[in-house]
């Protein structure tokens, strides 16, 4: 009896442990082409395993989705490395969540991006060369810059929350992929 319920206990956790389990997949576009996808294992609920927390943007008095931060999982979000902005998002009913997935068109938005560069690494080019995601933190042993460009945010067709975007600035682009929504909220209240 002892050894079924010891089992039961260990299956039951390796069942809720790999549950909550997101998968973030990353990708740079530089001279026309995509790299392939950097995989990192992460937990829902902001707080992951890997390299990055990443945290919703929202607009706090109507809760409205508009963006994501990331941040290196060992600083405080107030250290982030990268975010963007969609300046013009609008929930799309069912009906035309159904008629994009079905044509598999892509919705398209305006924003901007957030990132930083270093002495090292002094365009963005070079940042995603070396490491495929925008990844200088506003700190360090070299001066470091912030940039702000526009954007065009591209997220791919989805049922119930958007989980693959496509972010495209300064000649650059990166893409970024959940395995699924990993955030408790949804961008509507």
């Amino acid at each position: 009896m002892r050894e079924f319920l010891l089992t039961f206990v260990l299956v039951l956790t390796g069942f809720l442990g790999g549950h909550s389990q997101v998968v973030l997949e990353t990708s740079a576009y530089i001279n026309n082409h995509w790299s392939g996808w950097d995989h990192q294992g992460y937990l829902q609920d902001n707080y992951y395993r890997g390299y990055f927390s990443a945290s919703m943007l929202y607009v706090s008095h109507s809760h409205t989705f508009y963006g994501l931060k990331f941040w290196s999982a060992y600083d405080s979000s107030n250290e982030w490395c990268f975010q963007f902005y969609m300046d013009n998002y609008i929930k799309p009913d069912n009906r035309t969540k159904k008629e994009h997935n079905k044509n598999k068109i892509w919705y398209e938005y305006s924003g901007y991006v957030e990132y930083y560069v270093s002495d090292e690494y002094p365009t963005i080019q070079k940042v995603l060369q070396h490491f495929h995601f925008p990844v200088i933190k506003p700190y360090g042993d070299t001066v470091r810059v912030k940039r702000r460009a526009r954007a065009t945010i591209k997220i791919a067709p989805y049922k119930k929350e958007p989980t693959c975007f496509n972010i495209y600035f300064d000649g650059v682009g990166v893409g970024i992929s959940f395995s699924k929504w990993p955030f408790e909220k949804s961008y509507i209240k």
